[in-house]
């Protein structure tokens, strides 16, 4: 081996020492999570086998659940197959009396309640009484298609909802109660502009080496926002994003640190990358007498999305999201199959 790949080779050795050791200093923010308020995502259920696609509110991350006969209280028509285990023949249930009211009981809701089912990119919002809603156990993305019997596991359970052609199910959010927790003013769509990397506050507990830039995802370093009379900085460096919020006397009143890795992604920021457009970081107010949020940063490989609020008094917000039916369809073989 001569002397220049000799060097060659010490050089990226050296490099991959250094960047594990500087990943291993950069700790994810951590959160507590709300558990004051419930919110569900939107999932279009398109592969079933004649039956047109509907849009569907999975309450499964809410519901009570305890081994391989967790459903049998809400799913009807049991074939006992095995007699050690309930199991179903069917990819979808109508869930009707007494199975309904079993599923009701364990939500600790009531059918006079309401559905609030708001897109916050249009700003809409539309309410339902929950007794006009069709509740459904469906089979998920994952399970689909096998040929079953299945196992009540393997199904969503929740309602069918039917909203506006308009609106979008990855801008829609939906709660279940008694009253509307949604302040109806419309969100802001951050705008990025790409700036000097010195224009990042300085903290006491991270500093950049901007002797030594490090590019990450299509080379972007530091970007700002404006919205809301404050300033959105947002800085990458190695394996993670760093978003400070300013006011309006360059005070930071936010600080989050978001990390890739087997469990997160990061999306990106709005705007137009290779012919397609992202419009996924939002702020302002979304709740009605409560702080300003912002979200749209993260991507979950597992579990689902959150939403930040700007006054760290306040915790973490989770969207419920049943992220079995948010695995990447590219990786699954679409075929229809018997209902």
């Amino acid at each position: 081996m001569n002397n220049y790949i000799r060097n060659i080779l010490c050089f990226f050795i050296y490099l991959m020492i250094s960047f594990n050791s500087y990943v291993t200093g950069i700790e994810k923010t951590t959160y507590s999570i709300r558990r004051d308020m419930q919110l569900f995502s939107v999932a279009k259920i398109d592969y079933l086998a004649q039956t047109d696609p509907f849009l569907f509110v999975s309450l499964s991350d809410v519901i009570p659940y305890g081994g391989n006969n967790e459903n049998i209280q809400y799913i009807p028509e049991k074939n006992l197959a095995d007699s050690h285990q309930y199991q179903y023949s069917k990819r979808q249930y109508l869930i009707t009396k007494p199975y309904r009211a079993n599923l009701m009981k364990d939500l600790g809701l009531s059918e006079n309640d309401q559905v609030f089912i708001y897109d916050y990119a249009l700003n809409r919002l539309i309410m339902f009484k929950i007794s006009e809603l069709k509740a459904l156990a469906v089979i998920d993305l994952l399970s689909y298609q096998q040929n079953g019997p299945f196992y009540g596991y393997q199904y969503m359970l929740g309602f069918a909802i039917t909203p506006p052609k308009a609106f979008d199910p990855a801008t829609t959010l939906v709660y279940f109660g008694k009253q509307n927790p949604f302040a109806q003013q419309k969100l802001t769509l951050l705008k990025w502009e790409k700036i000097d990397n010195q224009r990042f506050p300085k903290t006491n507990d991270f500093e950049v080496d901007y002797s030594k830039p490090i590019k990450y995802l299509l080379d972007r370093i530091t970007f700002l926002a404006n919205a809301n009379g404050l300033r959105y900085l947002v800085q990458y460096y190695q394996n993670s994003q760093r978003l400070i919020i300013e006011d309006s006397k360059a005070n930071i009143i936010a600080d989050f640190i978001h990390v890739v890795d087997e469990n997160n992604d990061l999306w990106f920021l709005n705007g137009n990358y290779n012919g397609i457009y992202y419009t996924k970081q939002w702020s302002g107010y979304l709740f009605e007498n409560q702080s300003l949020v912002v979200f749209g940063f993260e991507r979950p490989l597992s579990g689902c999305p959150t939403i930040n609020f700007i006054n760290p008094s306040y915790d973490r917000l989770v969207i419920n999201c049943d992220y079995r039916h948010l695995q990447p369809m590219k990786d699954l073989k679409f075929k229809k199959t018997d209902q």
